[in-house]
């Protein structure tokens, strides 16, 4: 059954997505998903370039990182309507996830740094969590290039069902990246500042949506939903913003 499906997009994708307009209205929601986020990851880097604050330069690199996820059906969707061709998963789980570990390890990084943890105690668990996070992405690298399909298979020219093996992947990663964001949360309300206490609730803010929208990225298969999972992870991107930058337009609003 899965062939079948498979053959009857595959000659002509590009047509495939013309005739099912939740797929074109899922793809240009990514793009722009993928175009604000790349515009939040350059502010991100222009204050650590003008501070020179190490915390802005591992969250800038745990958002693009966690962004790229997002990349390999951006990609799908642009190579399908400009050229009428799928892309090779190789190419497409590469991108997917071929950086997502890194994207955790920076952001053990950031948070470690932005926590109060003594500075022995941080020392062992950056080297720590970066000698696994290397592993873990190695081994997923390998198994792209080696069995790409214990990842995932295409059921449209820019959609696809993940393993088990994949939800497990994604799904470990996100958890850790929750707790470690949650944990910041609790630090920045503790905080005595009114500006860090504001921090810490757009953060959280954040981290919920973004847990909503991948729990629904990675475990449902409607399109409709996927495209409601697009919008929560994109409102989620500008509270993270919020939540690290703080523009001054929201503290006029928020603190008196």
């Amino acid at each position: 059954m899965i062939i079948l499906i498979f053959e009857s997009f595959y000659n002509n994708p590009r047509q495939y997505l013309f005739e099912h307009y939740e797929l074109m209205i899922q793809g240009i929601a990514t793009l722009i998903y993928l175009g604000i986020c790349i515009i939040i990851a350059l502010k991100f880097l222009k204050v650590y370039l003008i501070h020179r604050e190490k915390p802005f330069l591992y969250v800038c690199c745990t958002f693009m990182a966690i962004t790229a996820t997002w990349s390999g059906h951006g990609l799908n969707f642009v190579s399908v309507l400009l050229f009428n061709i799928i892309p090779p998963m190789e190419v497409y789980f590469l991108m997917h996830g071929g950086t997502t570990a890194l994207g955790l390890f920076f952001w053990i990084m950031a948070i470690t740094h932005l926590t109060n943890i003594e500075l022995r105690k941080r020392k062992i668990i950056q080297i720590l969590s970066g000698i696994i996070c290397i592993i873990v992405q190695i081994v997923y690298i390998s198994i792209i290039f080696t069995n790409w399909r214990l990842l995932g298979y295409l059921i449209a020219p820019s959609q696809v069902v993940y393993t088990l093996f994949s939800e497990i992947y994604l799904g470990s990663i996100l958890i850790l990246f929750e707790i470690l964001g949650i944990w910041l949360v609790k630090q920045s309300v503790k905080s005595t500042e009114e500006k860090n206490r504001l921090k810490g609730k757009l953060l959280f803010v954040s981290f919920i949506l973004f847990l909503l929208g991948c729990i629904l990225e990675i475990f449902f298969k409607q399109i409709t939903i996927l495209i409601i999972a697009r919008i929560l992870v994109l409102i989620s991107a500008f509270f993270f913003y919020f939540g690290f930058i703080l523009p001054k337009w929201m503290k006029k609003i928020f603190l008196k």
